[in-house]
């Protein structure tokens, strides 16, 4: 159902900005008879018509309802596809440190580029800023998962129809993910490193050379930086400079990283399940008891069916799909080419008070993070000479996630690439997640992993800056 129903005071609100152009009478006439009929029975609008009446009249009194009951009702958008339109918009800038005077910033997408799609970010009266982005995908999740289960064998041929376990998963991950091991040949060394996040940037940045970096970045699964589920980027940006953890600050390391996510990914906030596994979730929800509010997942599954559903997410055709960006500069051949580090927003989904019975299985957060993080590697070692990888922990700090979950998951991923692939993944810079030294992930994995006996220390202090002012 493509409506709201509005109550009589709301109803009143939004006929009254509707018909601005009338006269004082014919507007106050019309907006009393719609109250008088949302109090009585609720007005009803279509979503689109409120749509091009909140342009002009965004702190309208109706605003806060048609909201609330959009969030309560879990809106699906029927064509998913329009998760992918940008929103060119002007905004207050708040990334300058000790600013006194208010700046604004202004994002637009950049036309005349063919296959290639570009937002420039402007603020204030500097320099802009061009950030360059795509929508990737590889294989399929059952296929992805084959090669995982080519490498592990985790089901095994004479066990027809059993169900994959994390707790073996795991088990066989460590075993298999060793630096001085023959079996699996050119598995990159893990270099651990402590330090706030852009001192792990800079570092990376000196240490990775020739070779260029790739950042799988801690965000929710929706791609954007939420703080909570019905927290809007676009209209509380402000939020996102707030918080010190390494998602938030690898996109502030990028001048303009902020603006552009709220430019690129807001609109997609009308669709549900908008992200990574859009076309899954949209398929598995008309089975199950799963709704989404951007990138917080709810549902009334018990354990059996989150079990159905990772086994609908291992045979499953679709394809987990890659959000991935970075600052961009032209080259001699007038292409846009990025010319710092390539960020995939990666994200899990999350347990606890979010789901009314049980949570999800541990497989089933391990998978969702696997596709993820292999589908961004297989399209970087297939269009790179060779690469580097930086993270941190994904998910660590959220209670009911297993340890060192999205540890398992990268090192799964790098495990089943295929050999010239994995090749070219020269080393993986893992870091410590919101300044904590994560000293128990070393200790778990740090012995076949890593070359080093401890972990690098980068001091707190950075010196990064926002370009002058012209």
């Amino acid at each position: 159902m493509n409506e709201v129903k509005f109550s009589g005071i709301s109803a009143f609100s939004y006929v009254w900005n509707k018909n601005k152009e009338e006269s004082y009478l014919h507007r106050f006439c019309s907006a009393l008879a719609a109250g008088i009929v949302g109090f009585c029975f609720g007005y009803k609008v279509n979503i689109d018509e409120v749509k091009s009446v909140l342009i002009q009249h965004e702190r309208a009194y109706f605003n806060t309802e048609y909201k609330k009951e959009l969030a309560e009702r879990h809106i699906k958008v029927n064509n998913p596809a329009l998760r992918y339109e940008t929103d060119p918009h002007t905004g207050v800038f708040y990334g300058e440190r000790f600013s006194i005077e208010e700046e604004k910033y202004t994002t637009k997408d950049v036309e005349g580029v063919k296959d290639q799609k570009i937002v420039e970010v402007t603020i204030g009266n500097r320099s802009s800023a061009f950030m360059k982005y795509d929508y990737v995908t590889t294989d399929s999740n059952v296929n992805a998962f084959n090669a995982l289960d080519d490498t592990l064998n985790l089901l095994p041929e004479d066990k027809p129809g059993s169900s994959v376990s994390y707790k073996e998963i795991t088990e066989k991950v460590c075993d298999a993910y060793d630096i001085n091991s023959s079996t699996h040949k050119h598995i990159p060394e893990f270099i651990f490193i402590d330090g706030n996040g852009e001192k792990q940037h800079e570092y990376v940045k000196k240490e990775a050379k020739d070779s260029s970096v790739v950042v799988i970045n801690p965000s929710e699964i929706n791609y954007q930086e939420q703080m909570h589920p019905h927290h809007n980027i676009k209209d509380d940006i402000e939020r996102i400079y707030g918080d010190s953890t390494f998602g938030p600050l690898t996109v502030q390391t990028e001048t303009g990283g902020v603006e552009f996510l709220a430019h690129t990914l807001i609109k997609s906030n009308a669709v549900e399940f908008s992200g990574p596994y859009c076309d899954f979730f949209r398929d598995a929800s008309t089975d199950c008891e799963l709704r989404a509010i951007g990138g917080y997942y709810r549902s009334k599954l018990d354990k059996k069916g989150w079990y159905q559903l990772t086994e609908k997410l291992i045979n499953s055709d679709t394809k987990a799909e890659g959000f991935c960006w970075g600052t961009a500069t032209k080259d001699q051949d007038e292409k846009w080419k990025v010319n710092g580090k390539t960020i995939y927003q990666i994200g899990g989904i999350l347990p606890g008070y979010y789901h009314e019975v049980d949570d999800p299985t541990s497989e089933f957060k391990f998978l969702i993070l696997f596709f993820q993080i292999r589908n961004a590697l297989i399209y970087e070692t297939s269009t790179r000479d060779s690469i580097v990888v930086h993270t941190a922990t994904i998910g660590q700090d959220i209670p009911g996630n297993k340890s060192n979950i999205s540890m398992v998951a990268l090192q799964a991923a790098i495990l089943s690439l295929p050999e010239e692939n994995r090749g070219k993944v020269k080393n993986v810079y893992f870091g410590s997640f919101n300044g904590v030294n994560d000293q128990h992930i070393f200790s778990e994995f740090g012995n076949k992993t890593s070359k080093q006996t401890s972990v690098q220390d980068l001091g707190t202090e950075s010196d990064t800056r926002l370009p002058d002012k012209n």
